[in-house]
């Protein structure tokens, strides 16, 4: 008797003894992670839940750990980040701790409304409808951070509040001699420059021409303009081309007809653009074409635009080119 008690003692050390070393054993998890456990799943549910997304290399293991622990009932809902190579031990002070990780999402520069109402109800974590008659030149594009489950109408609060605080920032510390009258003209333009050029070196140029443009009391005749206005407000051509009828479009948006800013912003700017708009360089551009790079050539006299123009037709054509 007394020599089967040893040995269950002896198996019991040697079985705690694996244990304490499994659980801080390093999973197979080569990459962080983050997982969702819903409100109300059970523990089988949340183990094996964890199992197929790598984050622990054993569910027996991690059960039995668990209920050593008594904390099967502790474990809480929540969305959790694991980084990689997360031990059991790691894992389970991450599920009762209710830390949760936030979700991330980028909105890029230059979207319409319409395309980021698009992105914020295909995006998982987001839930109920976001708000309509939404306006371009409200929602700042940038990284936003939230609890999984926030309602769009929050998170599109959110984006508001920072453009709103972006624009009286940038307004305040505008050039002094700056043609813009108003912080809704200063988005009108940021929202041209964001959709004319992606090249950062460039935003104070391109906004200068259009300045220029606009003191010179030219027509801006920028093609942006025109998507905005063939689309309704989408602002994408989802791969179609512009045609020269397209110019011609009656739209108070068409700034190959009208004279000035059109009425309201064609997208949602960045703050570089903006900033970009408040403070443009200093240059006596008015023209400016594509260089085949995926920046620009800018130009003072029409006879020097129409080279350069010609030189991106050439560049077109060798591209369009078929091969040999």
């Amino acid at each position: 008797m007394l020599k089967k008690l040893k040995f269950l003692i002896k198996l019991g050390i040697v079985g705690m003894t694996i244990l304490f070393l499994a659980i801080f054993l390093h999973s197979n998890l080569h990459k962080g992670k983050t997982v969702r456990v819903s409100n109300g799943a059970t523990f089988s549910g949340i183990t094996s839940h964890l199992k197929s997304r790598d984050i622990i290399y054993s569910s027996f293991l991690f059960k039995t750990f668990i209920y050593f622990m008594g904390d099967a009932k502790s474990l809480k809902s929540g969305t959790y980040y694991f980084p990689a190579k997360s031990s059991l031990w790691g894992v389970y002070n991450t599920l009762i701790s209710g830390k949760t990780s936030f979700e991330r999402m980028t909105i890029p520069e230059g979207l319409t409304v319409q395309q980021i109402v698009e992105m914020l109800e295909k995006k998982d974590g987001i839930s109920g409808k976001c708000p309509k008659n939404l306006k371009d030149g409200t929602l700042l594009p940038e990284t936003y951070f939230y609890d999984y489950g926030i309602s769009c109408s929050a998170i599109i609060r959110q984006m508001k509040n920072m453009m709103t605080k972006t624009v009286n920032e940038v307004w305040k510390n505008r050039s002094k001699n700056l043609i813009l009258k108003s912080k809704k003209e200063l988005l009108i333009l940021a929202s041209i420059v964001e959709k004319e050029t992606s090249v950062a070196r460039e935003r104070g140029i391109v906004a200068s021409v259009f300045i220029n443009r606009l003191e010179k009391g030219m027509k801006l005749q920028t093609d942006p303009t025109v998507v905005y206005a063939i689309t309704k407000g989408y602002g994408h051509m989802r791969g179609k081309p512009i045609f020269l009828r397209h110019l011609k479009i009656d739209s108070p948006y068409n700034t190959y007809k009208n004279y000035g800013l059109p009425p309201a912003p064609i997208a949602n700017p960045g703050k570089a653009s903006l900033k970009a708009s408040a403070n443009p360089s200093k240059t006596s551009y008015i023209f400016f074409v594509a260089d085949g790079t995926g920046g620009h050539i800018f130009a003072r006299t029409n006879a020097e635009h129409e080279r350069n123009r010609q030189k991106w037709r050439k560049i077109k054509k060798e591209k369009n080119k078929p091969p040999s």
